[in-house]
């Protein structure tokens, strides 16, 4: 499962690392991971019919990019199921979230 360290950049304040997902970690700041989240759980409920998430996070060298199938969303080589995508997206929000 994907990691996420909280951390502070000098100039950018604070800043999230997600690991263990792509070949290189993401930075995104707290409204690209809330983002990033939102559309998680949309495509997860069903709300949204998008086959591709993707953000160029300004404080990162790398980008996030999930596509979307019938069973998950894939990340790199990573497929996560459902249920593990609420759990990244949970821990994206960094808290419990509404994710109606």
């Amino acid at each position: 499962m994907p990691q996420i360290t909280a951390f502070r950049h000098p100039a950018l304040g604070p800043l999230l690392r997600l690991t263990d997902l792509f070949n290189a970690p993401v930075v995104l700041n707290a409204a690209e991971a809330t983002t990033i989240a939102r559309a998680l759980d949309a495509v997860r409920l069903g709300k949204s019919s998008e086959t591709e998430i993707y953000l160029s996070p300004i404080a990162s060298d790398h980008d996030f990019q999930a596509l979307v199938d019938k069973d998950g969303v894939t990340c790199g080589e990573i497929h996560l199921d459902w249920p593990q995508v609420a759990e990244l997206a949970l821990l994206l929000r960094g808290d419990d979230g509404d994710n109606r």
